[in-house]
């Protein structure tokens, strides 16, 4: 009798409790075609402005370098394969929102690498001159005596001079088989060889440790001791502990088109083996800087600039497509810095040099 009441109850709950079949529960499992409620996505980071803010002259079509100076932010561009070895150096300024741009240099001194500041002075790599240039107080002139034919970067030494980084011995294959030397940028003396058989084509400093980026012969980074790292390397900068270096370059590792690649790699402490975290779409990586927490990259052909923050989260902030300058090197050259607190990015296209502010933060 207990059992019977017990089986009258549970049919009684059960015809109360059944589902409708016409009305199924949006949120159960055995309804897949149910709506759900998604988990809302971070917010993403807004969407960066580019703002077009100067050209340069049909006549120097290849941007090769820029820093910014009291007076205002000079930018450097070549003629170099297609009308000799010529170089033009411009002084932007801005007054009143408005941005304007006059010649300071142009000549056979041919300035084809990112320039050094040191003190109140600055100081441009050359190649195929005489002198490297030094500019201060808005005016251009000749420096030390270059110690080598070909030249496209520098570093600060102890803050108060820059050294040059020179190469003599090329081959006409991409290939330099002699050692970069360093010369003082103000007086031409040579002060140090480092051990790379090949060209020095960036340098930085972590924890009081020098380091540059080589290829055009050995392909790599090295310390100023001899510790030498195999991999594709064209740009190198310290950042959060650790050092970053961009790929590619101009014809890539073994000096052909095809193998460039914008790859960033990450080389930390104390192992310094180089590890792939990261790969641009762009042939390569031609300059790097440090901008509020965040490495800026350009990348070339195509031209793009991306931020990385320090937990390695890349996020693209331009880029121009289609309009990339080729030549004998590809689509070489692009710079990027800090102008009044602003990023400034310079690119070519296939007829001259252009800048542009990127409001990204």
């Amino acid at each position: 009798m207990n059992f019977l009441k017990r089986l009258i109850a549970l049919i009684l709950w059960y015809l109360q409790n059944r589902p409708d079949p016409h009305d199924p529960a949006p949120d159960s499992p055995a309804n897949p075609d149910a709506p759900v409620t998604p988990t809302p996505d971070p917010q993403p980071n807004p969407p960066a402005q580019l703002e077009h803010i100067w050209q340069g002259d049909n006549r120097y079509y290849k941007l090769v370098g820029g820093i910014e100076v009291p007076e205002g932010y000079l930018l450097t561009a070549s003629n170099v394969y297609r009308k000799g070895h010529r170089s033009v150096i411009y002084l932007l300024t801005e007054k009143d929102g408005r941005i304007s741009a006059r010649e300071i240099y142009t000549g056979s001194q041919e300035t084809i690498g990112q320039p050094v500041g040191a003190l109140d002075r600055v100081y441009f790599p050359v190649e195929h001159g005489s002198h490297c240039l030094i500019y201060k107080d808005g005016r251009v002139g000749n420096a030390g005596r270059t110690r080598g034919r070909w030249s496209v970067c520098g570093l600060r030494s102890g803050g108060t001079t820059a050294l040059m980084a020179y190469n003599n011995q090329y081959t006409g294959a991409r290939l330099f088989k002699d050692k970069t030397i360093l010369a003082r940028a103000d007086n031409g003396d040579i002060v140090h060889t480092l051990g790379a058989t090949a060209m020095a084509r960036s340098f930085t400093e972590l924890d009081g440790r020098r380091w540059y980026a080589h290829n055009f012969g050995q392909v790599g980074v090295s310390d100023f001791d001899g510790r030498m790292i195999s991999c594709d390397a064209n740009h190198i900068h310290a950042f959060a502990g650790n050092l970053y270096v961009g790929c590619g370059g101009a014809w890539g590792r073994d000096a052909r088109p095809e193998t460039a690649n914008g790859d960033i790699l990450r080389l930390s402490p104390p192992d310094f083996q180089p590890r792939t975290i990261f790969r641009i779409d762009s042939a390569g990586i031609e300059h790097m800087h440090v901008a509020d927490g965040h490495l800026i990259i350009s990348g070339i052909d195509p031209d793009q600039l991306w931020a990385m923050d320090e937990d390695e989260n890349f996020r693209l902030i331009a880029q121009v497509k289609g309009e990339t300058a080729k030549d004998g090197a590809r689509g070489y050259g692009a710079h990027s810095g800090t102008w009044n607190g602003r990023t400034i990015w310079a690119r070519s296209d296939k007829v001259r040099p252009h800048a542009y502010f990127v409001d990204w933060r």
